[in-house]
């Protein structure tokens, strides 16, 4: 199954075995029946790898939101409040 899957082998003896990008969307619809098989699979994905490239993209879109919020509360500050032209300038 690893070698219709183009699977390069990590050990001489087998049992490791490294998939490449195209085949792992197949690997994880067969996962579920190997487990019932009691073949336990191991995955380590990639930084790449779209799960970890939404959390990233959601981790950044936060900070960003938070730092242009904290931003408009300063703008309203100063506004109200008053604050010099430079320091203005300065945060924004």
């Amino acid at each position: 199954m690893v070698k219709a899957l183009s699977g390069v082998p990590i050990r001489n003896r087998g049992g490791l075995y490294l998939l490449p990008p195209p085949s792992c969307g197949t690997w994880k619809r067969l996962k579920p029946a190997l487990e019932e098989l009691r073949v336990e699979p191991l995955t380590i994905e990639m930084h790449d790898a779209p799960d970890n490239l939404a959390v990233a993209k959601s981790a950044a879109q936060s900070a960003l939101e938070s730092d242009i919020a904290e931003l408009l509360t300063d703008l309203e500050k100063a506004k109200t409040d008053g604050m010099r032209q430079d320091a203005l300038s300065r945060r924004v």
